[in-house]
């Protein structure tokens, strides 16, 4: 869920920034808790509205705890699997990476589903913002 309103916030983010262009690309590295994080951002955009977006991290994350971690993701991502125009994917990059790959198809999303998959958490309002936002 967390991972879901980062996602959309970082966004956000991007989008006020806005250049104009079909295609804005973004890349952050950051360290948090002493482990480094690298996410990429790809918004894409059709008649001047987002239609698309891809969010990529690869977490470093203590090899002892790995396999728990990425069980965690799993059970997160499984989530979205019955979610039109919505996935996530956690996967091993190696002993001490994991990466977490979201996408975002605007033009499929099925907000009922995705109401009712995230219940209370999900913020329809906000969602609905950030859907209809231009560039």
């Amino acid at each position: 869920m967390k991972s879901l309103r980062v996602f959309l916030l970082v966004g956000l983010a991007v989008l006020a920034t806005g250049c104009g262009e079909k295609k804005l690309t973004c890349t952050k590295t950051d360290t948090k808790g002493g482990k480094e994080v690298k996410a990429t951002i790809v918004v894409k955009a059709k008649d001047d509205k987002i239609s698309y977006m891809k969010q990529t991290a690869v977490n470093e994350v203590d090899s002892s705890s790995l396999d728990t971690s990425l069980k965690a993701g799993e059970l997160i991502s499984e989530q979205f699997k019955e979610i039109d125009g919505m996935s996530m994917e956690y996967k091993k990059v190696d002993d001490t990476h994991l990466e977490m790959t979201m996408e975002i198809d605007y033009a499929k999303i099925k907000v009922e589903q995705l109401r009712e998959k995230l219940g209370d958490t999900f913020d329809e309002e906000d969602f609905l913002k950030e859907k209809d936002m231009t560039l």
